[in-house]
């Protein structure tokens, strides 16, 4: 197996919070929410690049954030699992007050946002699996980030069996990516539109990284294993290798620490942010 080595590109003070979530956001940032361990929480959000950090205080009632992702106005911070459906998606300006909320469905399996401000979410849920954990998703939605729906995919046109992972990867305004059930179709989308679309005979987790005509997935069934495998325009996939990704002192990174968006790939184990630029590597 090839091992990969990844790059520390920050340390995160945890001094009286808990991590909330950690999520990619457009131009090769990376969204890290924490929440304030008082019973009335605050919440921070940093934004790491590869150049710099920044971090802003938001202050709200709310108290089940769990994604956080930057917008030209300010932030989004969304909770995957609403209660009594009410409103799960909050929007704030970068001094922390709340701009307007609305809700998205029945639960948000992956959201992210683009840079011109519109908002990919897989909504709604189906089933459970041994230990309550929600499973797939219905349907995969573009909203602007007033909440006004522009684009809904059916996620059952691709895959009658929904109960396995769902993984999203928006690439760029004009990309969009992600796979649903097993086995899973890998589709690339065209400014809404289903474009391009490749069986992946693969157990795939729910992470993945894209770069031209190359995807790197986690492998289901192994907790560190990644496989690189090679898209055809014709819809063929050939497999390359399988990789794993390592830290400073070569030890393998898991996987459940990963998140991905276009060609990074990062990690968040204990306070360090490690990450990976498959465009380089491979």
């Amino acid at each position: 197996m090839a091992q990969i080595p990844t790059e520390v590109v920050a340390h995160i003070d945890w001094q009286g919070y808990a991590l909330a979530g950690v999520s990619p956001g457009p131009r090769d940032t990376l969204c890290v929410l924490l929440r304030a361990k008082q019973k009335s929480p605050n919440w921070r959000v940093l934004v790491f690049s590869a150049e710099e950090q920044h971090e802003y205080g938001i202050h709200a009632d709310y108290d089940s954030f769990g994604i956080a992702q930057p917008l030209p106005e300010g932030f989004l911070l969304a909770d995957p699992y609403p209660r009594d459906s009410e409103d799960n998606v909050y929007i704030f300006d970068h001094s922390g007050r709340q701009l307007r909320s609305f809700y998205t469905g029945d639960g948000i399996y992956a959201l992210q946002t683009t840079e011109a401000g519109d908002i990919w979410a897989a909504c709604g849920y189906h089933s459970h699996d041994d230990y309550g954990m929600i499973l797939g998703a219905d349907d995969l939605v573009q909203l602007s980030a007033q909440g006004v729906v522009q684009h809904q995919v059916p996620l059952e046109q691709y895959a009658s069996d929904r109960s396995g992972p769902f993984a999203l990867n928006v690439e760029s305004d004009e990309f969009v990516w992600w796979y649903s059930g097993e086995p899973c179709p890998l589709v690339r989308m065209r400014r809404g539109v289903p474009d391009t679309q490749w069986d992946i005979d693969f157990p795939a987790g729910t992470v993945f990284a894209v770069w031209a005509n190359t995807v790197l997935l986690d492998y289901a069934q192994d907790a560190s294993s990644w496989m690189h495998m090679e898209l055809d325009a014709d819809g063929q996939v050939r497999r390359v290798q399988s990789v794993e990704f390592t830290d400073e002192d070569g030890d393998a990174l898991p996987s459940r620490c990963a998140t991905a968006r276009g060609r990074l790939i990062w990690f968040s184990q204990n306070s360090k942010i490690y990450r990976a630029d498959i465009s380089r590597l491979l």
